[in-house]
């Protein structure tokens, strides 16, 4: 028996008491679920922010040391790995698993040793080279982006970027 007896009287909660704290118990795990799904999603969009300018930085030091940005092949990032000042035989890079190293003046040098991917592991980030000068890093972000209309990439992931770093960034 759970309720003990004081001054005759048993000592106890009622069901209408336990169903009224367990009904304030619901409608605070419902907020706090919430509110933890938005910074979950916050704190993915920010990882994705910081894996671009990661990816920007190897991009710039590609380009200093070899006078032109990689090219792209369906979103990803292509160069020549044997000679990376030469852009003529070329081949992709995987996001997630690909590392950017190539020999240069005889010497290897590795820009990149895995490249970032996408914290849900659902879709892929995009590269797109618009010209030896200029490209475009684009992800899909779950809150807004700064791009308005989202654009398609080549990626394969078929899913419109909201999200853009450029050369110029």
């Amino acid at each position: 028996m759970l309720a003990k007896k004081h001054f005759g009287k048993e000592l106890g909660f009622t069901l209408i008491e336990l169903l009224v704290v367990i009904a304030i118990i619901s409608i605070l795990a419902v907020f706090l679920f919430v509110s933890f799904t938005q910074v979950q999603k916050n704190a993915r969009d920010t990882q994705r922010k910081s894996d671009l300018q990661t990816v920007a930085g190897v991009l710039q030091r590609f380009n200093s040391d070899n006078s032109h940005y990689p090219i792209s092949s369906s979103g990803s990032i292509a160069y020549n790995s044997s000679n990376c000042s030469d852009i003529a035989g070329t081949a992709a890079v995987s996001w997630g698993t690909g590392a950017i190293t190539c020999t240069l003046n005889g010497r290897s040098i590795t820009y990149m040793k895995q490249l970032p991917k996408d914290p849900t592991g659902t879709a892929e980030y995009c590269y797109i080279s618009t010209g030896n000068q200029s490209y475009n890093l684009y992800a899909n972000m779950e809150g807004n982006g700064n791009l308005t209309p989202a654009v398609n990439c080549g990626g394969s992931s078929g899913t419109p970027y909201d999200y853009q770093v450029t050369a110029q960034d």
